[in-house]
């Protein structure tokens, strides 16, 4: 029976997962919202997808997605901690994602593939592991890994598990920048080889939202909270009183200011290898944001590639799940060859 493999990207705007489905590999997307759940009444289209979008988790009830973001607003919290990978709303994601898993897979034993950002992996791997296998079930094999390094593997690897054409783990050396809603992570990968002084985190998109935020209140007196802040910033305007307002100058200046961050901080660790590196790969939902400033600096900078068949579904913010799943694949093609080994 085959392993059902399962790269599940939990960040904090959005959950991307890249798993074995029963039309090949199938990819889902939802928004990284989780709240307390309550009966909806007057409403039986609301009251049917709060139904579909309900979790328990530690005998408690947790609308998760679009329906936590609509109808729990003024209960979310951002999960802007490092201990939100501890929370029940956490876990409630992983309960939709085992959901959507359920629904869509095929048949077989479950790998799952998570990962952590550079600054909470040593000391959150082993908790995160303790939940993880909690609730996606014992009989699943669950592994934890840098997140960036499921943009390495995307690179490195097909989908098949094994190094993609024209790709060589022993000569080739990248450097990774993967942009996130919470932190932005770097790594640079030598010749196969993690290269720890060369790795690092600082702010990620939040920097921007943030900076929006206190825009929008200095220059127009509109007060947003983060998450809704966050979809401004993604849109273009803000629908204020009936009206809507383009803030084209204010989210150009926030992007700036968040592209500059990350871009000194790629420079401060990296600067002793970039010239010698393959390229550097941009990733996560804000890679469009820094390419420029990095290109400008590093002209073998660029945004990795990511294909899919629904195009909707595909992207530098899916290049984490992907990478997550190509490594799975590489972990059961192990498995598989050590049982083999062992036959013979």
């Amino acid at each position: 029976m085959q392993t059902v493999v399962v790269g599940l990207d939990l960040g904090h705007s959005a959950v991307k997962m890249t798993f074995d489905g029963k039309k090949g590999v199938e990819r889902a997307l939802f928004p990284s919202y989780a709240c307390d759940a309550w009966n909806i009444d007057g409403d039986d289209h609301q009251a049917a997808l709060a139904a579909e979008n309900t979790v328990t988790v530690n005998g408690r009830d947790y609308f998760v997605g679009e329906i936590a973001e609509r109808q729990g607003k003024s209960k979310l919290s951002t999960g802007l901690t490092d201990e939100w990978v501890l929370s029940n709303e956490h876990a409630a994601l992983m309960v939709m994602a085992r959901k959507i898993v359920d629904e869509r897979a095929i048949s077989g034993k479950r790998l799952w593939v998570l990962g952590l950002p550079v600054s909470l992996f040593s000391g959150y791997r082993r908790p995160l592991k303790d939940i993880a296998q909690l609730h996606f079930g014992d009989d699943s094999e669950i592994r934890i890994v840098p997140q960036p390094i499921g943009v390495y593997q995307a690179q490195m690897l097909n989908r098949a598990g094994v190094p993609g054409r024209g790709r060589d783990v022993t000569s080739e050396s990248w450097g990774i920048v993967d942009v996130g809603y919470y932190t932005t992570d770097f790594i640079l990968m030598e010749r196969g080889h993690w290269i720890d002084a060369a790795s690092g985190v600082c702010g990620g998109v939040q920097i921007a939202v943030e900076t929006l935020q206190g825009l929008l209140l200095d220059r127009h007196n509109i007060k947003r909270d983060l998450i809704s802040s966050e979809r401004i910033l993604r849109s273009g305007f803000v629908r204020h009183m009936g009206n809507d307002i383009s803030l084209a100058d204010e989210i150009k200046y926030a992007k700036s200011v968040f592209a500059a961050h990350v871009a000194d901080m790629a420079s401060k660790l990296m600067k002793d290898y970039v010239e010698e590196l393959d390229g550097v790969l941009i990733a996560g939902g804000g890679a469009e944001m820094v390419i420029d400033p990095l290109r400008e600096r590093w002209p073998h900078a660029r945004v990795i590639t990511d294909s899919h068949d629904d195009n909707q579904l595909s992207g530098p913010r899916f290049s984490i799940s992907e990478g997550y799943y190509r490594l799975g694949r590489f972990t059961t093609l192990l498995h598989l060859q050590g049982k083999t080994d062992k036959a013979a």
